[in-house]
């Protein structure tokens, strides 16, 4: 299960998640992440991870990485270029399945 560390959500950053949130929230669900998003309270930030829980944004994060994933190979098979394609798939090997 992934689990959002750090700070993101008090920074404000515009991550993957947030975006999301953003898109599938119904008005209420917005209003929440309007007033508790990019603030440093412990309870505001319960909040946006207590909606991304609703949303089901995990489940929806794992669909995201294997369907990228899967996409990613396909080109790096179709590739021809000067890089070494072992560059390519080291550093996909360091960003797949990480955790949030």
């Amino acid at each position: 299960q992934h689990t959002t560390v750090g700070t993101d959500i008090q920074d404000g950053k515009c991550t993957w998640l947030v975006v999301q949130a953003l898109r599938r929230s119904t008005s209420a669900q917005r209003q929440i992440l309007e007033e508790c998003y990019g603030k440093w309270d412990d309870a505001k930030v319960a909040k946006v991870k207590a909606l991304y829980k609703e949303m089901d944004l995990t489940a929806a994060f794992e669909e995201y990485e294997e369907e990228s994933y899967r996409r990613i190979q396909i080109k790096l098979k179709e590739a021809s270029t000067a890089i070494p394609r072992d560059v390519f798939e080291l550093f996909l090997q360091k960003i797949y399945k990480r955790v949030m």
